[in-house]
């Protein structure tokens, strides 16, 4: 209800001239069927949710150290424990010793059924001092019930809390993956900027590369982090990210006061991107609002989703961490999005070609719901947030709702991997 209100009041400023922005979309939802949200399960922690499909029958979901599994489609769940051959300490180069907190864990499934998890392994409960960074990954090689092998793909130490975040995978060929994640310790920069990097992994001779530039924050002067690549239905790749484009400056003849948006970048072999170009924004790019860690999945026909944390429609008591003053957004692109697809600039709220989805989850009065996910395996397509309350009220968990797309026709004969 809150989203529609926020719609209207949109919609009737723009008829009466008062809101230059974009004239907001309604969303086509043709061959989407929402489930009822009773299916909704509940896991412990928090954190960022991921999904993965291991097989036809089996879905994946990597949260706080642990990778779940449901063969009905999310409406139940079995779990066991990542970690069990994880380090929770490190000694640096300065003879150190690092208690570890590890997050961010990001699961895929290679084209073989290996299952990879990459996560960040960083300074545990850091204040002052030296500050141990690094970017991990494990392989399973029986479905996901152990994990083993880690390896260090990079680390380093700094005084200061800058370092290596959120990272995600991707197979480009049969003999590649390639694993990106956010950079804000080598960017030979004294700012807050923050570069998009990957690292090549040669699945043949199991070595890694050095970290090569994704996309230059340095030179846009924008902490562009939080990448999440999706596979697109012409066999390209689209990223999205969060990004400063309109954090108290001018860009594309707007002046925002936006801390996040979210951009969108499109390549054709994974390793060249193009320039980011903002997609989601809030409402009002003047009020300080927030759209923040993003997702993004491919339909079937071709359509994309993006989901994010917003400010925008927050109904409850404010409190210090803005954080928790976010709910569920989500947008969907109008036409299938291809590598040669020209993105509009949004100006505010959704770009052009783009509409808000309708509510997905009911969040109760002072509830929040962050660290968004949305997944499609070609029969439904999975909405997930770490939800709780800002008073206190009730624990973290994460909830998950789900929408039949099997009504949508695959244009080629392409899947969604």
């Amino acid at each position: 209800m809150k989203k529609l209100l926020l719609y209207l009041t949109v919609m009737f400023s723009l008829t009466l001239g008062a809101c230059k922005s974009n004239v907001v979309e309604v969303a086509n939802l043709d061959g989407f069927v929402f489930e009822d949200e009773s299916i909704t399960p509940a896991f412990p922690g928090g954190g960022y949710p991921r999904f993965e499909t291991l097989d036809t029958d089996t879905l994946l979901y990597f949260n706080n150290g642990r990778v779940y599994k449901s063969h009905d489609h999310a409406e139940s769940w079995t779990y066991n424990s990542i970690t069990e051959n994880a380090s929770f300490l490190a000694v640096s180069s300065t003879g150190k010793t690092h208690e570890l907190w590890l997050e961010n864990w990001q699961g895929f499934v290679m084209d073989d059924g290996t299952v990879m998890v990459s996560y960040r392994a960083r300074t545990k409960e850091y204040k002052s001092g030296e500050f141990y960074t690094s970017i991990r990954v494990m392989t399973s090689n029986d479905g996901a019930e152990t994990f083993k092998n880690e390896v260090i793909v990079a680390e380093n130490t700094t005084n200061g809390f800058h370092g290596y975040w959120e990272p995600f995978m991707i197979q480009p060929d049969k003999n590649t993956l390639l694993l990106f994640y956010s950079d804000d310790l080598n960017v030979n920069s004294v700012g807050p900027q923050q570069n998009i990097v990957y690292h090549k992994y040669n699945i043949e001779d199991g070595t890694w590369s050095d970290a090569f530039v994704a996309i230059d924050g340095v030179k846009r002067n924008s902490r562009d982090g939080m990448p999440v690549i999706t596979k697109l239905t012409d066999g390209g790749y689209a990223m999205v990210i969060e990004t400063q484009d309109y954090h108290n400056r001018f860009h594309n003849f707007t002046f925002g006061q936006s801390v996040f948006v979210i951009s969108l970048s499109l390549s054709k072999d994974g390793e060249t991107w193009s320039q980011p170009v903002p997609v989601v924004a809030p409402l009002d790019i003047r009020g300080k609002n927030r759209c923040a860690a993003p997702f993004v999945t491919t339909l079937a026909d071709g359509r994309i989703i993006i989901s994010y944390m917003t400010e925008d429609g927050f109904l409850g008591n404010r409190v210090s961490d803005e954080v928790l003053n976010c709910v569920y957004g989500a947008v969907i692109s109008s036409k299938p999005i291809t590598t040669d697809t020209k993105i509009q600039s949004t100006k505010g709220g959704p770009a052009k070609g783009f509409a808000p989805l309708p509510d997905i989850f009911t969040e109760p009065f002072n509830g929040y719901m962050v660290w968004n996910t949305v997944y499609c395996d070609g029969q439904y397509v999975y909405f997930a947030g770490s939800a709780g309350a800002n008073d206190g009220a009730f624990d973290t968990s994460v909830r998950v709702r789900r929408a039949n797309v099997s009504a949508i026709s695959y244009p080629n004969s392409g899947g969604i991997k």
